[in-house]
């Protein structure tokens, strides 16, 4: 018993019917087309006709027509083993199969079949002529073998050529985006961990802010709410002729303060006073902290009771002698209700030149100028040219007033500092308002000196001729103006 066939081109092997190579696609176009043709045909009718079989095994026509011409020469046997074997590989076991491989073990519709079908093919059976005819006329494959073979081998050799390059170009191609994704994520992971660091100093900043603003806050209602109980300042002064780093302005600091007893620190300075023990002190942070009775001054015992205790009426002071024992000593605290004092400025000869009140944070420069402004009529000074001195030494402009070590009584003493041309030295005494200044050294020209100064170049303000050759004939705000943006242009080129 022969192999069931499993393909088209077996089933025409096997019925010795010489066919053409059949093509792949083909042969699943029309195994696809007879199983829809089964399908529809098993559903739209109970019973099955030859007609329906015909119509089933029509595209089987078709391929036949195109690959196997001399289909209707060969034997009646072989054409229906075809016709069966053919119904069994294209069908298979799709919907309605069934009832057409039945219908095709009949052998008298089988025969039908057949005889219906082989009419069909019968117009191409001389075409299959002409095709043999044709075949016999083309010389043998033989002859041209070593040539296509040659061609397949050249074929071969270039498409694996080809294939290398192309393995090798897409190697290449992934390393250089696995590069690229590499230096995106370094640089997204370098952008991230510079915003986090920004914003952690943004936090730090902000909480900074917050907190400075809290404490300065929380001051100003403490200092509020003690300034209804307390002294805000405090002005300690000796007796005269006696001077000690003790003496001068004590503000009250709400920070320290407990209870109602008040800590009062001297501007701006390391020294505090506060009550320990039932005494006041005059002593540094560290003992003030504690609340040691340690310091260089302390005060006799005084009374506490429920109200608040106030050091302006402490009594028996005393100091620490040369001998390293206290020694009483004539303090005196006053007890002023802004935080301003009053400063009196003297001549040489001891005239009372200007009496005002200023603020505790007010430089010297500001009495200069308050002076000069109230004298104006009778001095007709600048400012630049008064100097003001506590005793022997001589105060700077920056210094503040409340920084300022002065007694009780004791007055700033005002200095009158010539002026002379700076080239001439011609005194200039009552003609220095209308005569030129330098920009840069500040100093004053005569008419005729002034008459030969240079102009800055940017502002057209006077400076003298030493001071143009030094600073290129420019003012000293320009000059800085100008190597700012000097230092901003570094490293940029011009074309």
């Amino acid at each position: 018993m022969a192999p069931r066939p499993e393909t088209l081109t077996c089933c025409l092997s096997q019925a010795g019917i010489a066919s053409a190579p059949l093509k792949a696609n083909e042969v699943e176009r029309v195994k696809s087309e007879l199983r829809q043709r089964a399908k529809a045909s098993s559903r739209a009718a109970d019973s099955v006709s030859v007609d329906e079989v015909l119509h089933v095994l029509r595209p089987l026509v078709e391929l036949l027509k195109q690959t196997a011409p001399d289909f209707t020469s060969a034997q009646v046997s072989s054409r229906q083993s075809f016709w069966r074997n053919a119904a069994e590989v294209t069908l298979g076991r799709a919907e309605g199969a069934a009832i057409f491989k039945r219908l095709l073990k009949d052998p008298g519709v089988i025969a039908a079949v057949d005889e219906r079908l082989c009419l069909e093919l019968a117009p191409a059976a001389g075409e299959g002529a002409k095709r043999r005819k044709v075949a016999e006329a083309t010389p043998a494959p033989e002859a041209a073998s070593s040539t296509h073979k040659g061609i397949m081998q050249r074929h071969a050799t270039q498409m694996e050529a080809l294939r290398r390059q192309c393995d090798q170009d897409e190697k290449m191609l992934l390393e250089k985006h696995q590069k690229a994704f590499e230096m995106r994520r370094l640089s997204y992971i370098e952008m991230m961990d510079t915003a986090l660091g920004n914003l952690k100093l943004d936090q730090e900043k902000q909480m900074r802010w917050l907190k400075d603003h809290s404490r300065a806050r929380t001051e100003a209602l403490r200092s509020k709410q003690l300034g209804d109980f307390f002294s805000p300042v405090l002005h300690v002064t000796l007796g005269r002729g006696n001077v000690h780093v003790c003496q001068g302005f004590y503000e009250l600091s709400p920070i320290h303060t407990r209870g109602w007893q008040p800590v009062y620190r001297k501007y701006k300075s390391r020294y505090f006073l506060y009550l320990s023990k039932q005494c006041w002190w005059i002593s540094t942070e560290s003992n003030m902290l504690m609340r040691q009775p340690r310091g260089l001054l302390h005060s006799g015992a005084v009374r506490l009771n429920d109200s608040p205790a106030r050091p302006e009426r402490a009594t028996n002071w005393k100091v620490v002698g040369s001998g390293k024992k206290w020694e009483s000593i004539d303090l005196k605290l006053d007890d002023l209700k802004e935080p301003k004092a009053e400063f009196v400025v003297v001549s040489m000869a001891g005239t009372e030149l200007l009496r005002k009140s200023f603020q505790l944070h007010e430089t010297v420069v500001t009495v200069k100028t308050t002076l000069s402004r109230t004298l104006k009529s009778s001095w007709n000074r600048p400012a630049d040219f008064i100097r003001l001195c506590l005793g022997s030494q001589a105060l700077s402009n920056a210094k503040e007033l409340g920084r300022l070590t002065i007694g009780a009584g004791t007055p700033l003493q005002a200095v009158l500092i010539p002026i002379n041309c700076k080239h001439c030295m011609v005194s200039l005494e009552k003609q220095w308002y209308p005569c030129c200044r330098c920009s840069n050294c500040h100093q004053y020209l005569c008419l005729e000196c002034g008459a030969r100064c240079r102009e800055c170049d940017y502002c057209m303000a006077n400076i003298c001729n030493e001071c143009a050759m030094d600073c290129d004939h420019l003012c000293c705000r320009c000059c800085a103006e100008e190597s700012e943006y000097s230092e901003e242009d570094d490293g940029e080129f011009y074309y």
